[in-house]
């Protein structure tokens, strides 16, 4: 059972996803960087695409500094790698689901897909 401030459901296809694109990086647990672009997002993860690889099941902070409105804004948050799949004009497709999201970074997350749906609070 999750608590509160996981994720709400082990499935990240159960969550609304909302397309999200802005540059990212991945650290890896052996403190390797991979340049990305997030592609979408949702409560429970997001996907990305990137030239280099990610090892599936890889432990990884997804880092991502953007506007939101005309706030700066920066997402770190903790993830798995659950897919990683080699496009043919696009380096990789990168699946991650959040291994957990404190109260912060869910609230966050959520001013985020609300932003995009276009309902700003």
């Amino acid at each position: 059972m999750h608590s509160s401030s996981s994720v709400l459901s082990t499935d990240p296809r159960l969550n609304e996803r909302c397309a999200w694109q802005c540059p990212a990086k991945i650290v890896t647990h052996l403190f390797s960087q991979v340049s990305a672009e997030t592609h979408d997002l949702s409560l429970s993860g997001m996907s990305l695409h990137a030239r280099d690889p990610i090892a599936l099941g890889a432990s990884c902070t997804v880092g991502v500094l953007f506007l939101l409105g005309t706030d700066l804004c920066r997402l770190n948050v903790g993830a798995l790698c659950t897919s990683c799949t080699l496009q043919p004009d696009n380096g990789y497709r990168i699946g991650m689901q959040f291994e957990f999201l404190n109260a912060t970074t869910r609230a966050l997350i959520e001013n985020i897909l609300n932003w995009q749906r276009g309902r700003v609070a």
